[in-house]
């Protein structure tokens, strides 16, 4: 039940913050609960449509108390994660630490987890947007196009952990995550009226299956409608002395 304050104005969300006024929501909630509705998207929980009208919800939020609305039925304690008392549940993962590898057995693939943070988002709507070149991707990274196109080119990217998760999303758009020889690829994705894939260069030399057990783990997963999106392996991007 709410609570009638001075003003006769009622007051619904009286349970969830205890009797006290909501506080104002900052920036970094928001952007909190956008990477954990995106990451509830990837487990299934949400379809495309209910994240498409949960994100634009969630940028308009004005307190707290909008934004944990919005996974209610998502987490069991959503104000918690509002306000960072909780760990986001983002399915990443556990990661073995790089110091735990013997330095003189890793190739040029583990030596590209160096633990610094690294991007969580790529978006474009009505646009294109690429990740490329020399960048740090983050442990979980989410793509969402939308009528548009993006690129997520890891030849010359370093990895914030050792074992990555991308989410893409794409409606009526494309996308292509390109993975280098020597990270380990898999894809999970699937389309609706669309396609989801994965395929390998014929230039590829080394196979998942060769790669050695402290190789970077990349895996691809999310959903294409009435559009495309491939995770594709390559050849190694020889950088120029």
């Amino acid at each position: 039940m709410g609570t009638e304050n001075a003003s006769g104005n009622h007051n619904n969300h009286g349970d969830r913050d205890g009797g006290r006024q909501s506080i104002r929501a900052t920036t970094e909630e928001r952007e909190r609960v956008l990477r954990e509705l995106s990451a509830a998207t990837g487990r299934g929980q949400l379809e495309i449509g209910e994240f498409d009208e949960r994100s634009g919800r969630a940028w308009k939020a004005q307190t707290q108390t909008e934004l944990a609305d919005l996974l209610d039925d998502l987490l069991p304690d959503p104000m918690a994660l509002v306000t960072g008392a909780a760990v986001p549940r983002n399915d990443v993962p556990a990661q073995r630490p790089v110091g735990d590898v013997d330095p003189g057995t890793r190739g040029p693939g583990p030596a590209r987890v160096t633990g610094g943070r690294g991007s969580e988002w790529t978006v474009a709507v009505f646009s294109g947007a690429e990740k490329k070149s020399s960048w740090t991707c983050g442990a979980s990274h989410k793509a969402v196009f939308v009528f548009g196109g993006g690129l997520i080119d890891l030849r010359e990217a370093s990895f914030e952990a050792r074992e990555t998760v991308i989410t893409v999303i794409t409606v009526f758009g494309g996308a292509q995550v390109l993975v280098p020889e020597d990270v380990r690829m898999e894809e999970h994705g699937f389309g609706i009226f669309g396609g989801f894939g994965s395929g390998a260069s014929k230039k590829v030399k080394t196979h998942n299956r060769d790669l050695p057990a402290d190789a970077p783990v990349v895996r691809v997963r999310g959903a294409a409608i009435f559009g495309g999106a491939e995770a594709r392996r390559v050849p190694l991007r020889r950088r120029k002395n």
